[in-house]
C-alpha cells in the first residue's frame, strides 16, 4: 500500500498540463486534393534549380577568369613584408629569392627584368615548381623597391 502511494506521488509531476499558444500569423490555405487543380500540366516544362548544360558558358564557371594568363600576384608574408630573401650557398655564392608568387612566374620575371636592366639576364632563374624567382647576386633592396612602387 505504501509503495502504491509513493508511485502515485511520483507520477503527479510527470502529468503536467501542456499549454499551447496560438500564433498570430494567418494560417496557410490548404489544398483540397478532391477539387480540380488550377495549374495545368504543360508538356516539355521541367522545373530545375540548375540551368541546362547547354545554357552554361565557360565564362560563367568559377575559376574561368583569366588569372594566370599573363597575370601574377606576389603575396606578402604574415608580418606584411615582401617575400624577398637573401640566400647564401656554400662557397659564398649569394642569391636573391622572390617567393610566394601566384600566377605567371615568367611574366613577373620579364616585367622585373624591364624594371631592373642593370642585372644581367643570365643571372635570372625561374623555379616554376615552387613558384619563385632566383637572382644570382644581392639585389634584394632593388627588387623590394620595384615591387613596392610599381606593382
Amino acid at each position: 500500500m505504501l509503495r502504491l502511494l509513493r508511485l502515485k506521488q511520483l507520477n503527479k509531476p510527470l502529468l503536467r498540463q501542456t499549454i499551447r499558444l496560438q500564433s498570430t500569423v494567418e494560417t496557410p490555405k490548404t489544398f483540397n486534393c478532391n477539387e480540380e487543380a488550377e495549374l495545368e500540366y504543360q508538356p516539355g516544362f521541367a522545373f530545375s534549380v540548375f540551368p541546362r548544360i547547354q545554357d552554361v558558358h565557360t565564362n560563367d564557371l568559377v575559376g574561368s577568369d583569366s588569372f594566370g594568363k599573363d597575370k601574377y600576384y606576389v603575396e606578402r608574408s604574415a608580418t606584411g613584408n615582401l617575400p624577398v630573401y637573401i640566400d647564401v650557398k656554400n662557397g659564398g655564392n649569394v642569391f636573391t629569392e622572390l617567393r610566394k608568387i601566384h600566377g605567371n612566374v615568367m611574366k613577373l620575371r620579364n616585367d622585373l627584368q624591364e624594371q631592373l636592366p642593370h642585372i644581367p639576364k643570365q643571372n635570372w632563374k625561374c623555379v616554376v615548381q615552387s613558384n619563385k624567382i632566383v637572382i644570382k647576386g644581392d639585389f634584394s633592396q632593388e627588387v623590394k623597391r620595384v615591387l613596392q612602387t610599381t606593382f
